[in-house]
């Protein structure tokens, strides 16, 4: 009886514990892949190199999203942003999928559906 209790909790921690790494891997390719082609993206609009690199943070996964905020400087010094959510990415092909705002100066100056190679 003992045995059978064990191997039903090690089963359902094997179960619920596979979301939680699946979840963190989606949240960790979402931001990987915008703070790549996000920074390619924000120098289109901003007409300027950036620099150093994007500064991208997620929030863990909500309702099969995955909310993203990325901020940087041009080397003009003008502040840049993007802001969204994921809904889907696939870093091999190197493009998030979601909606996404980018800024420059606060000021929104493009909307994307998608980020990187679309």
């Amino acid at each position: 009886m003992k045995m059978r209790i064990i191997g039903t909790c090690f089963t359902a921690f094997l179960i619920t514990g596979c979301g939680i790494f699946e979840d963190a891997s989606t949240q960790g390719d979402a931001e990987g892949t915008v703070e790549v082609h996000g920074r390619q993206e924000l120098e289109q609009v901003a007409k300027a190199k950036l620099e150093g690199d994007l500064n991208c943070s997620t929030e863990g996964p909500k309702e099969n999203t995955v909310p993203i905020e990325c901020s940087g400087k041009t080397q003009d010094g003008k502040t840049v942003g993007l802001k969204g959510t994921v809904s889907s990415v696939a870093p091999d092909h190197g493009n998030a999928n979601g909606d996404f705002s980018l800024t420059v100066e606060g000021r929104e100056v493009a909307k994307k559906t998608c980020i990187g190679i679309c």
